[in-house]
């Protein structure tokens, strides 16, 4: 059976390229980049150019890109690190983070940690002027995504920058969920700590960057060997920050004509769902939102049915963030948006990518609309 994907959000078919760049490492150079023999010196000039090259993309120094496992270790470390290391006790986050921010918050929270959470607006926007009043002397970090995972929403990140730095507080944003919409740029986004995740962009799973801003204080996460600089324990994976940084430039040297192609994608499929289902809600769709991701409410129909009818046709979509599969609670972004449980259990997400094509769109359009009309008359 054919597979349609449109879960692109919860990860990203590895691209052939970046497959070619990883294949070579993981045979030739499987030297370690901390040994003093030639193999392990080629090893780490292999790993800096990785390096170099995603600071170039980034536009940011090389010496503040960390490689990480993923975006869950990114978050983690940040948040941890540099809440333990500002010496103020407050941490400042949003109701609609990614379980990893959120968990990591709570769990700062048990270490005495003071948390504060800013509620969003029923379009999913963070609400600036609640973080303002948020943002008091005693707060040391504020953690906000750049892009929702579940909505696509895009957050006002420059504004909250500001509010933290005039707080004397620092920015880190989980960007995991931006390459297909935003090209960053850190020189202009004004964060001192930001999460990406190489599978979210073509790349393979199991390597993350974690940027640091220069200044940032921070306290190492993992513990062991002094490699990172001494920020982060571990043997390098040589391969795959090879496999990131190809899979970034790719990314990026595509990213005008593939934000079209997916964008017209969204648009026709939003418009056709809105046409058969005139009761139907595009969740946030009145806020800016990256282009490849559309949340939409069935009232009345069970998401789980939808997508386990779609799963029949070979057509992958999803719930919500893939982090939160087989939870029976309803999205915490969707009840935070205030919605409903009832409409955030009737939610699905669809995430194109640019593998994706018009006439699987329509397959997607036409198999997900029948089998709404069936559920619906059950």
């Amino acid at each position: 059976m054919s597979i349609y994907y449109f879960d692109n959000a919860a990860t990203t078919q590895l691209d052939e390229a970046v497959l070619e760049e990883i294949l070579p490492y993981l045979k030739n150079e499987y030297g370690n980049p901390s040994s003093i023999y030639s193999i392990g010196r080629s090893a780490k000039a292999l790993l800096e150019n990785s390096r170099d090259k995603i600071a170039a993309l980034l536009n940011c120094k090389p010496s503040e890109i960390y490689f990480t496992s993923g975006g869950s270790e990114s978050d983690n470390s940040a948040i941890f690190g540099i809440s333990a290391a500002c010496g103020k006790n407050g941490i400042v986050t949003s109701t609609i983070e990614h379980p990893a921010v959120l968990s990591s918050v709570k769990s700062a929270a048990a270490n005495k940690k003071e948390c504060k959470f800013i509620p969003v607006s029923t379009n999913g926007v963070i609400d600036i002027n609640a973080a303002k009043k948020l943002a008091a002397a005693d707060i040391g970090l504020v953690s906000a995504m750049l892009v929702n995972n579940e909505t696509g929403v895009v957050q006002p990140i420059d504004e909250l920058a500001e509010i933290a730095h005039s707080a004397g507080a620092y920015i880190h944003t989980d960007a995991v969920q931006s390459p297909s919409c935003t090209k960053i740029d850190l020189q202009k986004l004004n964060v001192d700590s930001l999460s990406l995740s190489a599978h979210k962009f073509g790349g393979p799973k199991g390597v993350g960057i974690l940027f640091l801003r220069t200044g940032t204080p921070f306290e190492k996460f993992i513990h062991g060997g002094h490699q990172e600089r001494d920020r982060r324990a571990g043997t390098e994976n040589i391969a795959f920050t090879a496999g990131c940084a190809k899979a970034l430039e790719l990314t990026y040297n595509s990213f005008d004509e593939n934000k079209e192609k997916i964008s017209a994608l969204r648009r026709h499929f939003e418009s056709a769902i809105k046409s058969d289902f005139p009761e139907a809600i595009i969740n946030g769709e009145s806020a800016e939102r990256c282009c490849s991701i559309s949340s939409v409410t069935f009232p009345g129909v069970s998401a789980d049915s939808i997508i386990m009818n779609l799963d029949f046709a070979g057509i992958c979509i999803s719930a919500g963030s893939a982090c939160a599969s087989g939870s029976v609670t309803p999205s915490h972004v969707l009840t935070a948006m205030g919605i409903g449980e009832a409409n955030a259990k009737s939610s699905v997400r669809v995430s194109f990518g640019q593998n994706n094509t018009p006439d699987e769109t329509d397959f997607l359009i036409k198999t997900l609309s029948d089998t709404v009309k069936r559920l619906k008359n059950i």
